[in-house]
């Protein structure tokens, strides 16, 4: 008895532990590159979905969402890799004023559900501090065919590091003006010394001429003159 009773009772921690396994959760990963911070949100374990819903806040004091298609009219963020082509965006809004990230995709008919592992969607974010800064992942959650809700388990919380490249382009671009200004500064009297030089070669050589045309000139008249006879 007491042989099935530990039997049961491990088959069935084995059970919902293998349940908390299979449950569909959200990674994100973070990426500086080209000055910018990008977050890239990846699902693992999703069970068959036909749609997702992705809901962020962030400072927009400290922050400023990358616009990956400046045709549309608003910034909009990257659409990730896990539903198909076809697939239908709902919602691709980013409300600057108050620092709100919606989106929304779902697959049309008559595709397929997706399930398994894959890129959701990528922010980019334009740092405006060089200090770390949160961000809200309020809500993701996807859906079925029929319109079920499938939950998920992901992060509340996302630390957005400053994007290092754009302090560095920052610096870059406050120094090299000066340079370049300094530069300009250093050929133009380098131009003007040039020119002083030239002129002062020039003047000198100009009073040497005359100074041999004057004194050819002299000769020829003293030679001109007639020797006067000694008596």
């Amino acid at each position: 008895m007491k042989y099935l009773l530990s039997l049961s009772l491990s088959l069935s921690l084995f059970l919902l532990s293998n349940l908390a396994l299979a449950e569909g959760r959200i990674q994100v990963s973070t990426e500086d590159q080209d000055g910018i911070r990008w977050l890239d949100f990846y699902g693992e374990n999703i069970p068959a979905s036909y749609g997702m819903e992705l809901e962020v806040f962030y400072s927009n004091e400290a922050l400023s969402v990358v616009d990956v298609n400046p045709k549309l009219s608003g910034p909009q963020i990257q659409k990730g890799e896990f539903f198909s082509e076809s697939a239908y965006e709902i919602a691709n809004n980013v409300d600057v004023r108050t620092g709100r990230i919606r989106y929304a995709i779902s697959l049309l008919k008559p595709a397929e559900p997706v399930m398994g592992e894959g890129h959701l969607a990528r922010i980019g974010f334009s740092t405006k501090t060089n200090k770390a800064v949160n961000i809200e992942l309020a809500n993701i959650k996807f859906g079925t065919q029929s319109g079920k809700v499938v939950e998920v388990s992901y992060p509340s919380q996302i630390l957005v590091e400053p994007a290092l490249s754009i302090a560095q382009v920052s610096i870059s671009n406050g120094f090299k003006p000066a340079e370049r200004k300094l530069g300009q500064q250093a050929s133009d009297i380098n131009i003007i010394e040039n020119k002083g030089s030239d002129n002062s070669l020039f003047i000198i050589g100009l009073l040497c001429v005359i100074g041999l045309l004057l004194l050819l000139i002299i000769i020829l008249l003293l030679r001109r003159q007639p020797v006067q006879a000694t008596s």
